[in-house]
Formats: C-alpha cells, structure tokens, sequence
C-alpha cells in the first residue's frame, strides 16, 4: 500500500477532469493529422498522429489508474490512553505503479515522436528507447526524474519552434503567426513539468501545475484550429 499525498483531497477528481479534456484535444489533432496523411501521404502527418495519440494513451492510463485504485481508507492509532481515526487516500502500490509506468514510459515515448518529427538533426533512436525506459524505470522511485525528463523533451520542443518562429518573423512569413502558438502551447507545458518537480514541497504546487498543463493543451488545441484555417484559406 502507498499514500497518495501529492493534491490536496479536494482536487481530487477535478484533475481527472482536466487531463479528460487533454485527451479529447490530443484525440482531435491526432486524428486530423491521419486525415491529412491520407489525403496527401505526407509521413510527417502520420508521425505526428502516432505522437499525438501515443501521448493522448498515456493521460487515458493515468485517468484510469487514478479512477479504480483509490479508495478511502479509516486508520486507527493510538497515543497513551487516546485513540484517533483518519481518513486517507490509499491505492495498491502494484496498480498504482504499474499505471503510472506506462503514463510515464508513454509521455516520453510522444514527446520523443514529436522531436523526431520537427528536428531535422538524427538521433541514436535505439539509445533513446533505453534511456526512456531506464528513466521510467527510476520515475518509480522518484518522481521528479520523470517531470525533469519532461520538461527537457518539451522544452527542447519549444526551442526548435523559436528558431523557427524567429526564422519565419524575420522573414516577415505569415506562418510564423502559426508558429507562436505551438511555441506558446510547449513553453507552458514545459513550465508546468518544471512545477511538478516541486510537487512534493506543497500540495497546491501540484494544483497550479495542472492549471498551466491544461492551458497547454488548450493553446495547443487553439494552434490545431488556426492550422485548419490557414490550410482552408489557402485552398
């Protein structure tokens, strides 16, 4: 048995929710990006949707895990002649890591698409498979290890979408307006990793990070509709 005490208990659920809508906003543009790659067999699209989903799986299984292995528990102790009962949250160790290891192995593995795709350089793809999965493996233990690995894909992510925003804005190209929101939506899912390093100092930390990861998604879902404006303009 472990204790969950990363959210306050009145948050609970509402995260739930959050990381619900995260889905549908993965979902959508992971689905138009299959769209796209089967109107034109551009690969990038269809790499974009296996990124877009992959990462839309892993908020499913930590909704899930989250949903069927807390419970509320009364624990009785006692101190001299007193004795007090509490209410606390507990889950099974062997489902809660269990679920939470393949959210973290299934973050990384999208965020690792994703760089592939937009990332023009090559990479050892086979030492970066054992390097998420060894860094998964320590996430178990310690959290922070998987939040600070996540805030280096998404913030390597952004940097790549600034050169090319700073590219485009030089160039005075209309596509760097496309560009900033997918920079803006990546900054600020960088910045709520960065917070979810911290969690564990106070449980409101873990709250306000929440709220800046679903801003993210919510740009990112943002940039999706800007896209599918700017390609029907141009059509």
């Amino acid at each position: 048995m472990i204790d969950i005490a990363f959210n306050p208990k009145w948050f609970n659920g509402i995260d739930v929710i959050f990381e619900g809508i995260s889905v549908v906003v993965l979902v959508l543009i992971a689905s138009y990006s299959l769209r796209l790659y089967k109107f034109n067999k551009n690969s990038n699209f269809k790499d974009f949707a296996i990124a877009f989903f992959v990462i839309a799986a892993a908020f499913i299984a930590k909704i899930l895990t989250n949903m069927t292995v807390y419970y509320n528990v009364l624990e009785t102790f006692s101190v001299g002649l007193l004795s007090f009962t509490i209410s606390s949250y507990k889950a099974s160790s062997i489902f809660y890591n269990g679920g939470y290891f393949f959210y973290r192995l299934l973050i990384l593995v999208g965020l690792y698409l994703f760089i592939t795709v937009i990332d023009k350089k090559e990479t050892n793809s086979l030492f970066m498979i054992y390097f998420i999965f060894i860094t998964t493996v320590f996430s178990t233990w310690n959290y922070y290890v998987f939040h600070t690995t996540s805030f280096l894909f998404a913030a390597y992510i952004s940097w790549i979408y600034f050169k090319s925003y700073r590219k485009t804005c030089d160039l005075c190209d209309k596509k760097a307006n496309n560009i900033k929101y997918p920079l803006l939506a990546f900054l600020t899912i960088s910045l709520a990793n960065a917070l979810f390093v911290f969690m564990k100092l106070n449980t409101y930390i873990y709250v306000i990070a929440e709220y800046i990861q679903l801003m993210g998604y919510i740009v990112l879902l943002y940039s999706f509709i800007r896209v599918i404006k700017y390609g029907a303009k141009k059509k």
